[in-house]
């Protein structure tokens, strides 16, 4: 190894990385998730992203950007809210960034747009459209608004495009319900708030005007027992009436495909899908 190549990797392993990023060369960084999930890397294997326009919401540090670029796009636009994340760093226009992106960004010589606070409700500030693939993996679980985030993705969105979702679920019931975690703590991380069931998620990703293409299979690498008497913020226990001891949670992956239609279960349209839906 060249000395310079001794330096480069001496960099990287002067940073914390969450997940592991192909930097080229034979370097990966060590990720503390990881290898990267093979629920995502099969839907991406199904998916032709050769020339296309790819939008990564909530990209961290990027690790699908770059790969949906090795893939062959042709526009890759990563995007994040760092807003009280403690890795980020203000840049010299006062913006947080995440360093661990751009120093993956700079070895990997890349051309991701890199968008690190734009909000995924505030993706008009892009001034882009039509997009072809949207990247929504492990992010919907962190929203106060999911199905709001999931009708400015379809905006967005070409018609015929494809949105990959990816986060956790509630596995067994076949009720449509989702679980709120404000004064409880899901796996002790504060910035969770839903896990729906798989019908339930399936049916936010449907009334988005969306028509589901691919469901992964449960992963059980990936799968965690919540319990849902949780905590709160002191590390209290809370009582939880009406709810069992512990729900199964594991993670899943769809793919969906962007549609225009007129849904008669709508009364009263989202604003952002009106164009979708004409009355």
């Amino acid at each position: 190894m060249s000395a310079a190549d001794e330096a480069l990797r001496a960099e990287v392993e002067r940073h914390e990385w969450l997940y592991s990023v192909d930097l080229g060369g034979g370097l990966v960084t060590r990720g503390r998730f990881g290898p990267p999930n093979r629920q995502i890397l099969a839907a991406f294997d199904a998916i032709d992203f050769g020339g296309k326009k790819v939008l990564d919401v909530g990209c961290y540090e990027g690790h699908w950007s770059f790969e949906a670029e090795k893939r062959g796009a042709a526009t890759v636009i990563a995007t994040d809210y760092l807003v009280g994340d403690p890795r980020a760093r203000a840049n010299e226009q006062g913006v947080k960034e995440l360093p661990t992106f751009k120093l993956a960004h700079r070895i990997r010589s890349s051309r991701v747009r890199y968008h690190p606070d734009v909000s995924v409700y505030d993706t008009r500030r892009l001034g882009e459209r039509d997009f072809d693939i949207v990247i929504f993996c492990g992010v919907y679980y962190h929203l106060k608004n999911p199905l709001l985030a999931l009708s400015r993705l379809r905006e967005i969105l070409r018609d015929g495009g494809i949105i990959i979702v990816e986060g956790p679920v509630i596995e067994g019931p076949q009720e449509a319900f989702a679980r709120f975690y404000y004064h409880e703590a899901l796996f002790d991380d504060l910035s969770n708030w839903w896990v729906p069931t798989l019908p339930c998620l399936l049916q936010w990703v449907e009334c988005s005007y969306f028509e589901p293409v691919a469901l992964s299979a449960a992963d059980g690498h990936l799968g965690r027992t919540a319990t849902v008497f949780g905590h709160d913020a002191r590390g209290q226990s809370l009582p939880a009436p009406g709810r069992g001891p512990a729900e199964r949670v594991c993670r899943h992956t769809l793919t969906a495909r962007a549609v225009r239609r007129r849904d008669p279960r709508y009364v009263l349209p989202d604003e952002e899908l009106l164009a979708i839906d004409p009355r």
